[in-house]
């Protein structure tokens, strides 16, 4: 105890005293304290590298995730353009020089395309208005209701560009009896010196009918009487 006198007031510092076990014991406690503050140190530092290494092995997979979903969009991509490729090309040779002649862009040769078919849809339409006239002219009747059973076997004869044409309707019941009418048709012309077949063309009608085009050229078509041929030749086929 240590006496201390101010301003007439007089005060008295008591200093505890130790004994030699307490102090042992002070330390000791001090000593894990320290410790304590170690070890947490140490775990927070563990605790702070495990996040780093967690956050770079996060990023590295993100990296990768990308480049491959990079790599199959490429490849993707390249077969994608391949087949336009093969396709485009595959247009191209599909279709008339006089249409994509000058035409290098892609638009052009589609635009192109589409021009080309509305030109043969046009063309198939007008073949079919000709083949429905050839047929009121061989059957003299509807050609939209050829297939009744009282139409008869016909022949028609007319002048045509370098000679002469024949169009004959025979009904198809009987394959042997068609043969032989065609034949007989086909021998008496033939065995005409004035007369030279050049082609005949054959094809099954949606009313069991068979018809015959026969092209024939002549020298001097007046000179052929049509009416006689007809008639002739009507005779030879039934």
């Amino acid at each position: 105890m240590f006496p201390l006198q101010s301003d007439g007031l007089v005060l008295e510092v008591v200093i505890p005293s130790y004994s030699d076990e307490q102090d042992k014991i002070l330390e000791d406690l001090l000593a894990d304290c320290a410790a304590l503050g170690g070890t947490n140190e140490i775990n927070n530092n563990n605790n702070n590298s495990k996040g780093v290494k967690k956050r770079q092995r996060n990023k590295l997979d993100e990296d990768s995730d990308r480049k491959t979903r990079k790599s199959m969009h490429r490849d993707v991509e390249r077969q994608r353009r391949q087949e336009m490729s093969g396709l485009y090309a595959t247009l191209r040779s599909l279709l008339p020089l006089e249409y994509i002649k000058g035409k290098r862009a892609v638009t052009d040769q589609l635009q192109q395309a589409a021009n080309y078919i509305s030109h043969m849809q046009e063309k198939i339409e007008k073949m079919q208005m000709r083949r429905d006239k050839l047929k009121k002219k061989m059957f003299g009747g509807d050609a939209e209701e050829p297939n009744k059973s009282n139409i008869r076997d016909c022949v028609k004869v007319s002048l045509c560009r370098g000679g002469v044409e024949i169009l004959i309707g025979i009904s198809s019941g009987n394959n042997n009896e068609e043969s032989w009418a065609l034949s007989r048709v086909l021998a008496d012309l033939v065995g005409r010196p004035e007369l030279n077949v050049t082609s005949c063309v054959s094809t099954r009608a949606s009313d069991q009918r068979s018809l015959h085009k026969i092209q024939i050229e002549v020298n001097d078509p007046t000179s052929i009487d049509l009416p006689e041929l007809q008639k002739r030749l009507v005779n030879l086929i039934h």
